[in-house]
């Protein structure tokens, strides 16, 4: 990518550099032979003297050989010099390839590389630092950690100046880079300008040419190219992590992480759990995932939305609060589209299951509207750490709402609808799920809690075809 130091960065290049130039002017001044005494008498001297051309050439061939090993002496100088500039934190070198503005934690191409895209304001970024801290002391030379950017501006506004002030903390050093990244993480809840030109200060960095650096944004086009990266793997939340070729989403404990990474390092594929067509790979194309939602909408709707989502997800929270009412509104009250819901709960989130469940055992008892009603209390009263979501909190928004409390604990506490809630899971998986949330519109890929103008475009896009 644009921002990881190039070979321009590298010494010059052999055959210009002042090392090589002067090596090859003390060859040219060095004494010549005198072929004037091989002339003299003995008369039989000079059949001996062209057999030492062969072993120690003189005049130009001479030099070229000389030439020749300086250029191979400064080629491994100017290597080890151009490994040593990309040297990371805690003595771990930097990825070879691994892009412009790009850090990581060493550069054997031997290594499990683990990419990292994440976002200085986001909670759960910060939550994980101390997990992979820890991987990197379990697994020490194995594995490599790439740090990219990935700030979600419709949700955190101080993300995106964060970035680019790490940034143009890297330009003064890749040390300085890591030390600045995790006084960001200690201090997500202060990170305005005026606090990102304090922690340069306080770390002792060319203030001047920081404070340039960041109100002029030069290490933009970095986070850009990081951000279009991550979506093209299918970054739509963070923390995201391409784990050598597969993306692996959250926070997750630190054992999930191991068993990711151990899967990847024996070079194995993870078991699959019995024969089954619903994990195949993703398709490239459109998809049909509407069967079995939820649906909001005409029927019969140009464009059906369809949302993968957790109830616990905090992605999912946003988009609900922020983006999904502008779509009812503008395209679901209007008849242009349908908008569906199917459950995508991921492990990490205690509470995410049995809160599928419970809308599900509510759809169950009180059909599609109570289910809509039920679904957005859950998004209102819920939590990203899952509290609103136990249990006894979703009996008793069950209760409130007027579904039969008995039969709604029955099917709660007796998992009647987790099957329901699998065919989701299972359905998502099939076509590409990875992280919530997702979405399908008339089967094309939309993923994260993105703004309202982005799923503008897509369903426009959708009407018009």
């Amino acid at each position: 990518m644009a921002d990881e130091p190039t070979p321009a960065d590298a010494p010059d290049a052999p055959e210009t550099s002042p090392e090589a130039k002067s090596a090859s002017a003390k060859a040219k001044k060095k004494p010549k032979r005198k072929p004037v005494k091989a002339a003299l008498p003995p008369p039989k001297a000079p059949k001996a003297k062209p057999a030492k051309p062969a072993t120690r050439p003189s005049g130009g061939s001479g030099i070229a050989l000389v030439a020749v090993y300086i250029i191979l002496g400064v080629l491994v100088i100017a290597t080890s010099f151009y490994s040593g500039y990309l040297f990371g934190k805690n003595g771990l070198g930097g990825a070879g390839g691994a892009g412009a503005g790009t850090q990581t934690g060493s550069g054997s191409q031997e290594k499990l590389q683990i990419i990292e895209y994440s976002d200085y304001q986001c909670p759960f970024c910060g939550r994980v630092e101390p997990t992979i801290e820890q991987l990197k002391k379990d697994y020490g030379d194995k594995v490599e950690f790439v740090f990219k950017n990935f700030p979600l501006d419709s949700l955190h506004p101080f993300a995106h100046n964060a970035a680019i002030a790490a940034e143009c903390a890297r330009d003064q050093g890749d040390a300085m880079f890591w030390k600045y990244h995790d006084l960001l993480f200690q201090h997500q809840d202060a990170l305005d300008v005026p606090q990102l030109k304090q922690y340069a200060q306080q770390l002792g960095l060319d203030t001047a040419k920081f404070n340039d650096c960041l109100d002029n944004k030069k290490t933009e086009a970095r986070i850009q190219a990081d951000i279009q990266e991550g979506q093209g793997r299918g970054v739509g939340g963070t923390p995201s992590f391409w784990i050598k070729d597969e993306l692996f989403v959250g926070a997750q404990p630190i054992e999930s992480f191991k068993a990711k990474i151990d899967e990847k390092l024996s070079g194995k594929a993870a078991p699959t759990p019995s024969p089954s067509p619903t994990v195949p790979a993703a398709p490239t194309g459109p998809v049909n995932v509407a069967t079995g939602a939820h649906v909001l909408g005409d029927a019969k709707a140009k464009v059906t939305i369809v949302e993968f989502s957790d109830f616990q997800c905090p992605y999912c929270k946003t988009f609900y609060t922020a983006t999904e009412g502008q779509i009812m509104d503008t395209y679901v009250k209007t008849g242009k589209a349908k908008f569906a819901f199917r459950n995508f709960p991921l492990q990490f989130h205690q509470n995410a299951q049995v809160a599928a469940e419970a809308a599900e055992c509510v759809a169950k008892l009180g059909g599609n509207d109570a289910y809509w009603k039920f679904h957005d209390t859950l998004f209102t009263k819920g939590n990203g750490d899952g509290t609103g979501l136990d249990a006894a909190s979703l009996k008793q928004y069950a209760k409130d709402q007027g579904i039969d409390a008995t039969k709604f604990a029955s099917c709660l506490d007796n998992h009647d609808t987790a099957a329901a809630i699998k065919a989701d899971a299972d359905a998502g998986s099939a076509a590409g799920v990875s992280g919530t949330p997702s979405f399908y519109i008339n089967g094309v890929q939309l993923v994260g809690a993105q703004p309202f103008a982005s799923f503008k475009t897509a369903i426009d896009a959708a009407l018009a075809s």
